[in-house]
Formats: C-alpha cells, structure tokens, sequence
C-alpha cells in the first residue's frame, strides 16, 4: 500500500494537506486514498461525529467516491461526518452524492509570487516594517539547525497566547516532527528571535505560510519581514500561489447559502464581537490584508448531515480542543485570562 507520505506528495491540493501528517490524527486508508480525521463529540456526552481534517486525500476524480466511502464508515460506527476547511470544488463535488449541511467559516488569502515584488513595492507600510526590522538588525534565511532555539521561541510565543495550545488543524507543537516543512529563521546578533514554518502544496505547486512565531526579544516588523523572505523564495521556486492560511470568520468571505439557523448566525456574530480576548479575529485579519492579497478565497465547513447544527460546531470545537473538551478548554482560558489580569494589577500597584 502506498504510504500516508507518498499520497501526501502525490495527491496534496488543500493549502493544510501536510497537517494531515500531524500525530494525534486517526487516518482513515482506501487504496490510494487518505482521510485525516479526530474522532469528536456532539455534546458532553453526545453522540460521535468524525472531523475531518480537510478533504481527502486521494485522486481528484475520486474525491465524491472517497468521501462517500468514508461518511459510510463513519455511520457504520454511528458517527456523523464534518469536513473542516475545504473549498467550493469539494462541496461542488460532495453535492453529487447527496444533500450535504455546508458552512463559511472563514476565507484564506492568496498571492501570485511573482507579483509579490510589484506588491511589495506598491506598499509603504509593508516596507516600514521589514525596514524596521533591519534596521535591528534582523535578518531571515532557511534554518538548518536543531529544534532547540525554535522551542524556546515558541515557548515565549504559547505563554503570551490568550487560549491554551489547541490541536487539530492549529497545532503549534510541530518542531518535532516538521515533515517536508521548512523553516525560516529570524536571528538577531546571532540569536533566533522569530521562525516561520513554510509548507508545501504538492499537487497545486503551492506553499502555506502555516506558522508566524515570534519570541520576547522580535523587534517591530520581524513578521513582515519573514513574510517577504518567503514569498519571495516562492517566487523563485516558480510556486504557482502562496496563502497566509485560514482568517476564521473573516470579512472577505462570503455569507453562506442556504445561510445557517438564527442560533448559528447569532453565535457567530458574539464569537467575532466578543472573543477577541481569546482570539483576536479582527488583528489576524487587518495583519494578513495589509500585505495585499491578491484575492480572498472562502473556506467551509461540509457535514454529511442535511444542515449544520450546533451540536455539529461543538463537535469541531471538540476537536480543536486537544483532548479537554471546549467546556473545559474555555474553562481554562477564563482561569488564565483573571490570573493574567490579576498580576497585570499587580505589576502596576507595584
């Protein structure tokens, strides 16, 4: 049988295909075909439903077979099936085997690299802020060193974060098992102050700018100027796009249609108003704009039910939650959030 990473390299066109490779995914096999998966919950103590990470993984004219095969599956075993993070040609293609529940749940921006020059030059404030990093001294290149001055990078990153480390899909713990990632390194006076992991997209000759890291000590302008380094290595490499990745909620995607039940749009709405001390859905968006994608393309979520239900977005949650459950993870996060405030008091009584 072909092995996950040769499939991987063959049949790969969703901007996240490498983090199917990721430990802690269940991945479902069918001849030539790949589906990564976390098994979740509708509810507390709910029924089952099955994430999927993406779309499969497989040949593009068996994409409806494959999924039609695992959504069987998955309901042998009394589960229900998401799809998180797939684009309109996979709802196109799941259309043809049924009525599929389908959600906007964000949209990703896309750049051509060989525009990213002309795009470069076109925007001052991009400039100002990689010159602002050289001008510290800051420069990057591929890193072709231990894991060592990463993690301490990403450790300072994690403990500034609003929300525990989640898993799934935004799993920041990758250092160890990078796959065909590679890293560009921000150093400073010899020191790592930032990395950026750049994944490949085999099938679509593209690359995902999956992880911006940056430590206590990146001076201003350190992520643009990583940023710069790897579209423009892109550029060389004749990559046909580039994309930032997924912008949860963002305003450049379209509404959904059918559009989702009240209770749907009425959480959706709070979550984008009122978490943003978690998550600030709002900055991610501004900081990837900035950069002038060249279009935004919209990212949804498929279920193998008739409509998405809440149960269905708790079951995602579930999965992001790394094994503690969303009533816990928040739970957490609101713990972290007072204690964060509390010695922020603190500091400045002191």
């Amino acid at each position: 049988m072909t092995s996950d990473r040769a499939l991987v390299d063959r049949y790969g066109r969703s901007p996240s295909v490498e983090q199917v490779l990721n430990p802690g995914l269940a991945r479902w096999r069918q001849d030539d075909a790949l589906v990564a998966y976390v098994r979740a919950r509708r509810a507390p103590w709910g029924g089952a439903t099955w994430v999927a990470a993406g779309e499969p993984v497989c040949p593009p004219g068996d994409v409806a077979e494959v999924a039609a095969a695992f959504e069987a599956d998955a309901e042998r075993g009394g589960a229900d099936v998401c799809w998180f993070g797939v684009g309109r040609p996979f709802l196109d293609a799941l259309g043809a085997s049924g009525p599929h529940g389908s959600l906007v749940v964000g949209a990703e921006p896309v750049w051509d690299p060989a525009e990213w020059a002309a795009t470069y030059d076109a925007t001052r404030s991009v400039r100002a802020q990689v010159n602002r990093a050289r001008n510290k001294g800051v420069e990057a290149a591929l890193w072709d060193g231990g894991p060592a001055p990463l993690q301490a990078v990403l450790d300072e990153w994690l403990a500034r974060r609003g929300l525990p480390a989640l898993g799934f899909m935004t799993d920041p713990l990758v250092l160890g098992h990078l796959g065909a990632r590679r890293v560009l390194a921000a150093e400073r006076g010899g020191d790592v102050v930032g990395y950026l992991l750049l994944a490949p997209v085999p099938a679509r000759d593209g690359r995902f700018v999956e992880w911006v890291i940056q430590g206590d000590r990146a001076p201003n302008g350190t992520a643009a100027l990583l940023i710069d380094r790897a579209f423009r290595l892109a550029a060389e490499e004749g990559a046909a796009f580039v994309t930032l990745g997924l912008v949860p909620l963002s305003t450049h995607a379209p509404l959904s249609d059918p559009a989702p039940p009240r209770l749907i749009r009425a959480g959706l709405a709070w979550m984008r108003a009122h978490a943003q001390r978690f998550y600030n859905f709002g900055g991610l968006e501004h900081f990837k704009a900035k950069f002038r994608p060249g279009a935004w393309e919209p990212v949804y979520l498929a279920t193998s039910t008739p409509r998405v239900t809440p149960t269905m977005l708790y079951a995602v949650a579930d999965a992001f939650s790394r094994g503690r459950g969303p009533v816990r993870l928040a739970a957490q996060a609101l713990a972290d959030a007072v204690a964060d405030e509390v010695q922020t008091a603190a500091r400045r009584l002191g």
